[in-house]
């Protein structure tokens, strides 16, 4: 299956259109693009790997990218994703847009599932505070008051969940986007191959 087929009945967003776009339109496109999340995210990732020919480059990027999602850091996953892209030489635009399912619509269903994912792993004292209490009660003063328990209950899980689940969607990730960069540029290397061949 070819994730950056373009299809031919492809729905094009605001972008395409010929009429000036308005700032009410501009803030609907920022919050839910016109042409959709699938189309718009095949069109990011299309740019990148027009840019690059290295498939390790682009599916290492986007392997960070997917791992941060499952840090417990609300609002830093952008930076982390691109010093980390940085330090291990990846695609950095990949390892930005990986990331972006991270935000404070998806923050309380990531967090879930690594604490339910880490609750099975670490071993938690009977009657410790829990991630729903965690959620009913959340303020700055609970956080405060009850830092230890908190730790031990609740982040530690989150912590070591996070990583397992981050860690497979990771290494899954890189090795999806590995074969789609590098069917794309084979596909693309043999069309060009084929048009020069008919100018001979």
């Amino acid at each position: 299956m070819e994730l950056l087929q373009v299809p031919a009945s492809r729905k094009r967003g605001i972008h395409a259109s010929k009429r000036p776009a308005t700032v009410g339109s501009m803030i609907q496109e920022s919050v839910y693009p016109t042409m959709g999340y699938k189309a718009l995210g095949r069109w990011f990732l299309l740019k990148i790997i027009r840019q690059t020919h290295d498939e390790h480059k682009v599916a290492m990027g986007a392997a960070i990218g997917m791992w941060v999602n499952f840090l417990p850091l609300p609002g830093l996953g952008g930076v982390i994703s691109i010093i980390l892209a940085w330090i291990f030489r990846a695609n950095i635009p990949a390892a930005f847009i990986a990331q972006i399912p991270s935000n404070p619509w998806t923050f309380p269903l990531l967090w879930w599932v690594s604490y339910a994912v880490g609750r099975q792993v670490v071993p938690v004292q009977e009657g410790s505070i829990s991630f729903g209490m965690l959620m009913q009660n959340f303020s700055w003063e609970y956080l405060g008051a009850n830092i230890v328990p908190l730790l031990e209950g609740v982040l530690l899980p989150m912590a070591v969940g996070g990583q397992i689940i981050g860690i497979i969607l990771g290494l899954i990730t890189y090795r999806i986007m590995y074969l789609q960069v590098g069917l794309f540029w084979d596909k693309r290397r043999a069309r060009q191959a084929a048009l020069a061949a008919l100018k001979v």
